[in-house]
Formats: structure tokens, sequence, C-alpha cells
């Protein structure tokens, strides 16, 4: 029982690595996507900055012409400003990532260069989740889990079985007497020795098969709690990404609206309405740029709960 104990242990081993392969794999794929909707801002934020850029140009002229006030363009370059600095943290979160991906794959930061990318607009369809014994039996955590039980149960055998006595016998008798009488004492009283000494152990082993069963018992307890979790992890990850498609479908009709707002904003300020002064205009303009970059956002966490299923579902899907 104890050599069979010891061959689950190896087997848990192996389990181990798997799962932490997955891990790993998983979080790569995390850092690799989080690097390229870095750079997707950081391209965003050029392009935001151009169009701060060709506003302020705007006011300028207005000023000079005397049809706005300086406080209209003060504040414009300020958004220009706070757009700079909003580079300058991007960069840095770049950066990181690239670094946090380097030590991942076991390079040295600085010294490694990512490919260029750019995230997906549209995922593959959903992998068949079906909570089948299947989709349990292939996620590595949960076979160690089993195999812990297992490994568990045949420490308690190997326990009960160590409360019984041990005979020791041997093919060999020799003895001092030269009679018959004498040898079966002499054999007799090493039996006795050897059936009772297991015994007198001040219930050592008694405790010890206790302990084991109580061993057994959390493992048991650990298993049904990974199969829990497992379903659980499967069934967030589900919900999530039909939640977050939902959530990314608005926020394209949001962006579609604000842009048509932004453009008929510009024009009528432009031509002098007074109805449509610089701070509508610089709202405006505001929200369409964050609308933009929390889509960017909202689609590369779209991404991340992908990742997520994939992992809780041990990553053994049949995809290209």
């Amino acid at each position: 029982s104890t050599s069979e104990a010891s061959a689950l242990d190896v087997l848990v081993s192996q389990e181990d690595l798997d799962a932490a392969a997955i891990s790993l794999t998983a979080e790569v794929a995390q850092t690799w996507y989080l690097l390229l909707e870095s750079r997707q801002q950081l391209q965003l934020l050029d392009s935001q900055i151009e169009t701060s850029k060709q506003v302020l140009e705007l006011v300028q002229l207005r000023f000079r012409l005397g049809k706005v006030p300086a406080i209209d363009m003060l504040q414009q370059t300020q958004q220009l400003e706070s757009k700079l600095a909003e580079k300058a943290q991007a960069n840095s979160r770049k950066t990181l990532f690239e670094h946090q991906l380097a030590v991942l794959l076991g390079k040295a930061p600085g010294k490694f260069h990512a490919a260029s990318g750019t995230l997906p607009t549209h995922l593959p369809d959903l992998p068949a989740t079906g909570l089948s014994a299947d989709l349990l039996r292939r996620r590595p955590d949960v076979r160690s889990a089993h195999f812990r039980v297992e490994s568990a149960n045949k420490r308690v055998a190997a326990a009960i079985a160590d409360r019984f006595p041990r005979v020791s016998l041997s093919l060999q008798a020799s003895t001092s007497s030269s009679k018959v009488r004498d040898l079966f004492d002499n054999w007799l009283a090493t039996l006795a020795a050897n059936l009772t000494a297991p015994i007198l152990d001040g219930g050592a082993r008694a405790a010890e098969v206790d302990r084991t069963k109580a061993v057994a018992s959390r493992q048991l307890h650990t298993y049904a709690q990974k199969i829990l979790l497992a379903i659980k992890e499967v069934e967030d990850a589900l919900a999530r990404e039909a939640r977050q498609h939902e959530y990314i479908a608005s926020l394209e009709k949001q962006l579609k609206l604000s842009g048509e707002v932004i453009v008929k904003t510009r024009q009528r300020y432009a031509n002098g309405d007074k109805a449509v002064d610089y701070l509508r205009t610089l709202a405006t303009l505001e929200s369409h740029q964050r609308l933009q970059r929390t889509l960017l956002f909202a689609r590369r966490e779209l991404i991340d709960i992908r990742i997520g299923l994939y992992r809780a579902l041990a990553g053994s899907i049949d995809q290209a």
C-alpha cells in the first residue's frame, strides 16, 4: 500500500506540473494582449493629440478674430497637455508589460522585443462546454486532487496493516539444546515476542490509523471542492463573456452617435453659432475620445475572459 501510495504521489506531481504549465500559458497570453492593447492605446492617443491640436488651432484663430475669450484657448491648451500626460503614462505601462512578458518567457527585461500585432476584433465561436465528466477529468488540478484521495486511501490501508503482528519465519532453526523440546520452546518464545511487540506501542499505531483516515477525509473534501470550483469557473466565464458582448455592442453604438455629435458640434462652433460654446465643444470631444479608449479596453477584456474560459477548460480545446 505504501508503494502504491508513492506511485500515486508521482502522478500528483505530474498533474501539478501540468496545472502550472496551463497557468503560465494563460498568464503569458494575458500579458501579450495587455501589451497589444497598450500599443494600440498609444496609437489612439497620438490620433487624439492630433485632433486636440487641430481644435486648439481653431480656438486660437477665433481668439485672434476676437470671437472667443482667452479662457477658451487656455482650456484647450490644458486639454492638450492632459493628453500628452496620458501618453507618458501609457508609454510607461507598455514598457512594464514588455518587461513582464520577457520575464514570463525567461528573457532578460530590456533585451526582449515582442513582435508587432493588433487585438482581434472578433473571437472564434465558443467551444462546446457541456459539463460532462470529461470536462472535469481533463483538468490537472482535479486529477491531482483525485490522485491525492487515492494516495491517502492507500496510506490508510498501510496504517491499518501496520497494526497487525509481524511474524518473521526462517527456514533455519538453531539451538544450543540437543532436545527437540528446547528447539520448540525457543521458537515459541521468539514467535510470541514477534506477535506482541507491535501491539505494545502505547496506541501509536491506532493513532496513526486515525490520522491517515482524517487526512483521507480532508483530501476527499478538497477533491469535491475542486470539482465545484471547476464548474463555477466555466459558468463564470460563459456568463461574463455574454455580458461583455452586450457591453461592447453598446459602446460601439455610443461611439457612432458621439462621432456624429462631435462633427456637428465642431461645425457649429467654427461657424460662430452662439448656441454652441467652447465648453460644450470640449465636453463632446472628451466624451468621444474617452469612448474610443474604453471600447479598446473592453475588447481586450473580452479576450481576457476567453482566456479564462480556456484555462477553466484545462486548455484542451481543439481550435485552430
